[in-house]
C-alpha cells in the first residue's frame, strides 16, 4: 500500500496546486510532501512538475500518471470497500456427475443464487477420476463425485445416497434361489455420492 499512499499524496498536490496547500489539506509537514514526491519521481524515472515562479505545473509524464493514478486509486478503495463487506463474490466454479447435475443439483444451485447474488456459479461434469482430478489441479472449487475415489489432499463430504437398480428385458428368466442372494451381497445396493474439496492447507 505504500505506492497506494505515494499516488494519493500527489494526487491532493495537484488538487490543491501545491506543496504547502496539500501537506496541509494531509495534515503532513511540507517535507514530508516533497519528499514522497521525490521518491516517486525517482521510483517512476521521471519529473512529474515542473515549475513556474512560485507555483508548479504537471509535466507531461504527471498528466499520463494522473490519469493511472486516478483509476489505481478508485480499484485500490474498491477493493478495499469489498474485502471489508465479506461477502462472496465471483465465479464458483463446481464439478458435478452428469446424473447428479441432472436430478440433484438445479434447487440447491437455485437456494445458492439467491443467498449469494453476486456469485457466478460454473458448473462442469464429468466422471469421478476426471473431476477429482480438477479439483487436485485447483481447476474446481468442489465436485459432487461418486466413491470410492483416491484422492490424499482432498476432503470429502457425503450428501447424497443413490439407490442402484438392475434392469434387464421381461424375456429373462427372474433369478431365484442362492444365487440370487449371492449377487446381491457381492454387488453394493447403494453407492455415496460425496462432495470432494481440495483442501488448502494440504
Amino acid at each position: 500500500m505504500e505506492q497506494t499512499g505515494a499516488l494519493r499524496i500527489f494526487r491532493t498536490v495537484v488538487d490543491e496546486g501545491g506543496i504547502v496547500r496539500a501537506a496541509n489539506k494531509l495534515n503532513r509537514v511540507q517535507s514530508n510532501v516533497t519528499t514522497r514526491i521525490r521518491q516517486l519521481e525517482e521510483h517512476l524515472g521521471t519529473r512529474l512538475f515542473r515549475r513556474e515562479g512560485r507555483s508548479i505545473r504537471l509535466s507531461a509524464q504527471g498528466h499520463t500518471l494522473l490519469t493511472y493514478a486516478d483509476r489505481l486509486l478508485r480499484l485500490a478503495d474498491e477493493t478495499v470497500s469489498e474485502m471489508r463487506a465479506g461477502k462472496p463474490k465471483g465465479v464458483f466454479r463446481l464439478g458435478s456427475l452428469e446424473s447428479t447435475a441432472g436430478s440433484r443439483l438445479a434447487p440447491i444451485l437455485s437456494r445458492y443464487h439467491s443467498v449469494y447474488p453476486d456469485v457466478v456459479v460454473e458448473l462442469a461434469t464429468g466422471t469421478t477420476g476426471a473431476l477429482v482430478t480438477r479439483v487436485v489441479n485447483f481447476e474446481l472449487e468442489a465436485a459432487f463425485v461418486s466413491e470410492p475415489f483416491t484422492a490424499p489432499g482432498l476432503q470429502a463430504r457425503r450428501v447424497f445416497e443413490e439407490r442402484l437398480v438392475l434392469v434387464t428385458s421381461k424375456a429373462i428368466r427372474k433369478v431365484s434361489g442362492p444365487a440370487t442372494s449371492d449377487a446381491q451381497r457381492s454387488s453394493p445396493s447403494r453407492r455415496g455420492a460425496p462432495i470432494a474439496s481440495a483442501s488448502r492447507n494440504g
